[in-house]
């Protein structure tokens, strides 16, 4: 056994104590904080951008106020047990082939409203005319705004027709409420360094 990994091992107590993560060391602290050298606004939330918003599966959208913010919401449902196939519930933002060529990242802030839940898992998709939907999953955590981000270097994006954000529905706890509110700020492409 390697000595390092045998110090983690007996200051954890084996395992049986938790060990904070120390945020500056990860990869989404080295992107956040990366120099932005030009941004592009390419959905703002508002009465006039909700009709290129479409709700394929079930929920309801709306333009809603949260924090000071003009945000886009998706209340949905998360209480699934016993339905088949497992529900989805998500958004698509359309866009008129945006050439997004020169921007390399996607940045977002969200708020999840969901008193039963810790987390969830949120689906980022990119749609380009001419390849398959691009996909990115985040870990977004309840009760306080996420900024999300996504590095989309490898990404064909000359022709980027929509935005999918689709929140995961795992169920919830027996005792929970199943109400999820979903609400998505700006949608900024970047180019960073």
């Amino acid at each position: 056994m390697k000595k390092d990994f045998k110090e983690i091992l007996e200051c954890t107590n084996y395992v049986r104590k938790e060990i904070k993560d120390i945020e500056s060391n990860g990869a989404k602290y080295r992107w956040i904080n990366k120099k932005v050298e030009k941004e592009l606004v390419i959905f703002e939330p508002s009465l006039e951008s909700l009709k290129n918003v479409n709700l394929p599966k079930f929920g309801k959208i709306s333009i809603k106020e949260k924090d000071s913010k003009t945000t886009l919401l998706l209340e949905t449902n998360n209480d699934i047990e016993n339905i088949n196939p497992r529900p989805s519930s998500g958004i698509i933002i359309n866009i008129d082939e945006m050439d997004l060529s020169e921007y390399n990242r996607i940045k977002m802030w969200v708020y999840l409203d969901l008193p039963s839940q810790q987390n969830i898992y949120v689906h980022f998709y990119i749609g380009n005319d001419s390849v398959d939907d691009q996909t990115h999953t985040e870990s977004v955590y309840a009760n306080q705004w996420n900024l999300l981000v996504w590095e989309i270097n490898d990404t064909l994006r000359d022709k980027v027709n929509k935005i999918i954000i689709t929140p995961f529905l795992f169920g919830c706890p027996p005792e929970g409420e199943g109400k999820l509110d979903f609400y998505i700020g700006n949608i900024v492409c970047e180019k960073v360094e």
